[in-house]
């Protein structure tokens, strides 16, 4: 679909087949968290939540499998895996889980290899202790990220954080695939922060757990829907919230443009002291929304960020201006996709071109825009909504060529 445009296809047949098909494996990923591994498995529809949730339904080569959890907006399960090591690869075996016709996987293999550079932390308290965080990792760079947080503004901090430590100079990037139309300002997007305050709600200067100074860019959704006030225009755009003095208050330095899911991406890069944020809807072609010197900034607290600091995506719903609307607060999510090193311009973009099991095409890329034309030296134009992995519908007779711009 594209806004605005309505084109006549010419006659086609629809086939119409029962789903006798099991749940597919897409893809899994690692994070370390409390002594465990939270190992993600992402299927490819949505899942029998008790089949999904049952631990005797899946094995490792290695470890201890503690838990299964069923993370159903994300059609995906959570393992608690004790006994693993960064570096190393392990098989896991999933049997007996059905979608929700009773569609069974008789027996499928995945493997892990848990890096260990990554894992995620509840910045701040929780006002509703109800709504506890939850992050899957879908693979090494992709996170679906459940926050329940109040706040995230003033003296508060209450947000879902997914992070690794950075030392020095760096550029780092993130696709927001979709986040849920929890509030108004809901934020989803990518942080850099001096402290953590894991776990305590955040006070001012003066109280025992100083919110942390740090610069955000983030997206909020196109509208919200609590269940009360469906629909409501939420503020659809970017943001750049930052708190530039220790326990003091957050102010937003810049933003605009209208974020395309699910190609919404966030940006912020590091030069000394210099902290610099950016837009685009493609990765490739970037909107500087603007700067900040922590050492020079008027009102902050005058002194440069360390060396070494905590960054990667993160989600804050805003549950408070859920409730201010007259909805009702809940565990929302936020899907990252694509998270690293943001690639220079003309970089390769590792197009690779598969055929599933069922003799689908299956083309997939590391970085850039998918385009496609009828013929091989049209006119190329982006695929709308396409994202890596991704399978092309083309008419039988048909030629279709595809390339990605970077």
């Amino acid at each position: 679909t594209i806004p605005g445009l309505t084109e006549i296809s010419p006659v086609a047949t629809l086939t119409v087949v029962p789903d006798t098909f099991p749940p597919v494996i897409v893809s899994t990923g690692a994070l370390p968290k409390n002594g465990v591994h939270e190992v993600g498995i992402l299927f490819d529809e949505a899942l029998n939540a008790t089949t999904a949730g049952t631990m005797g339904n899946y094995s490792i080569s290695a470890g201890t499998i503690n838990s299964a959890t069923y993370l159903s907006k994300s059609e995906g399960v959570q393992l608690a895996v004790s006994g693993l090591s960064a570096g190393t690869a392990y098989t896991i075996t999933v049997q007996n889980v059905s979608d929700t016709l009773g569609n069974a996987i008789t027996s499928a293999m995945t493997s892990i290899t848990p890096d260990d550079t990554k894992t995620w932390a509840q910045v701040g308290g929780l006002t509703d202790a109800a709504f506890q965080p939850a992050v899957l990792a879908i693979d090494e760079d992709g996170f679906d990220v459940y926050s329940g947080g109040n706040s995230f503004w003033g003296s508060a901090d209450e947000t879902t954080f997914v992070y690794e430590e950075l030392t020095g100079d760096f550029d780092k990037s993130v696709r927001v695939e979709y986040q849920d139309s929890s509030s108004q300002w809901a934020r989803a997007g990518l942080m850099v922060r001096e402290n953590l305050n894991e776990g305590v709600a955040t006070t001012d200067a003066a109280g025992a757990n100083p919110a942390s100074r740090f610069q955000h860019c983030h997206v909020n959704p196109e509208y919200f829907d609590n269940g009360t006030v469906p629909g409501g225009a939420a503020n659809f755009s970017w943001e750049t919230n930052r708190r530039i003095a220790t326990g003091g208050a957050t102010d937003s330095n810049g933003g605009g443009g209208t974020p395309e899911y699910p190609n919404a991406w966030c940006r912020i890069s590091r030069e000394g002291q210099v902290f610099r944020y950016y837009s685009s809807n493609d990765g490739v072609n970037w909107t500087e929304l603007g700067q900040t010197n922590f050492e020079t900034v008027a009102s902050g607290d005058g002194t440069p960020m360390p060396d070494t600091l905590f960054f990667g995506p993160n989600f804050g719903p805003e549950n408070g201006n859920v409730s201010g609307a007259g909805g009702t607060p809940s565990l929302w999510v936020a899907k990252f996709r694509d998270y690293g090193d943001t690639p220079e311009p003309g970089t390769d973009p590792n197009l690779t071109v598969t055929i599933d099991a069922g003799g689908g095409v299956v083309i997939t890329w590391d970085t850039g825009v998918l385009v496609s034309s009828g013929t091989v030296d049209g006119a190329y134009a982006p695929v709308a909504g396409a994202a890596s992995p991704y399978t092309p519908t083309v008419a039988p007779g048909s030629e279709m060529y595809f390339q990605v711009d970077t």
